[in-house]
Order: C-alpha cells, then sequence, then structure tokens
C-alpha cells in the first residue's frame, strides 16, 4: 500500500503508513517527506505520532516560512497522550485512534467516487 500511495503521489499518506508496519520504516518516511516536500498534504499530518517524523515536518515548514503549519505541528507534538512518558495506555489508546481514522480518511478519499 506505501508504494502504491507513492506512485500516485500521495507521499504524506504513504509517510503516515510507514508508522503502521511493527518496527516503523522511518528511513522510507525521511526519504519521501524530505524529497516531496513540495508534495506534503497537511490534511494528514493530524496522523503522525511519531515525534522523528513530527519534528521532520516542523524543520521543513520552518525552513520554508510557513508559521501556520508550524504553529499547528508543535501543536500536534505538545499532546499529552503521545507523551511516552505518561503511560502507555493512554498513547497506545491515541495510536489506535489516530490509525482508524486516517484509515477511514484514506477510504473517503480513495474510493468514494468508485461506481459499481
Amino acid at each position: 500500500l506505501i508504494t502504491s500511495l507513492l506512485s500516485i503521489k500521495a507521499i504524506t499518506q504513504a509517510a503516515v503508513l510507514c508508522q503502521f508496519l511493527t518496527s516503523t520504516d522511518y528511513q522510507t518516511a525521511f526519504k519521501v517527506i524530505q524529497e516531496n516536500q513540495a508534495l506534503l498534504n497537511e490534511a494528514y499530518f493530524e496522523y503522525f505520532w511519531e515525534m522523528p517524523l513530527l519534528e521532520l515536518l516542523v524543520y521543513i515548514h520552518a525552513k520554508s516560512g510557513a508559521e501556520k503549519v508550524v504553529n499547528k505541528l508543535i501543536h500536534l507534538i505538545g499532546r499529552p497522550d503521545l507523551n511516552e512518558h505518561n503511560g502507555t495506555s493512554g498513547r497506545k489508546k491515541l495510536v489506535h485512534s489516530l490509525k482508524r481514522h486516517f484509515l477511514i480518511q484514506l477510504t473517503r478519499e480513495y474510493l468514494s467516487n468508485l461506481k459499481y
């Protein structure tokens, strides 16, 4: 699915899916984000939960002067239930919820126009 999303230039969606693997595929996520900055879709930023990926997005947008996007990302980073030091149950619930909502959004975006 990651490869399919990349083939249709759905860069952000593919990077989000890199978090779904048993071990987050940071190498692929970093590469696609860095090489395709102009194609990043802000609507999917809320589905990132891995701090290194959120921090990369902040760096990229701060460098380009996109203050509104940086503020949104900083707000996402500051979510208490994202903090691993606040207990794992809250983080697990958040990750489960983000995965579920991401898949719903992805389905809406790519399958809603199918004719049967």
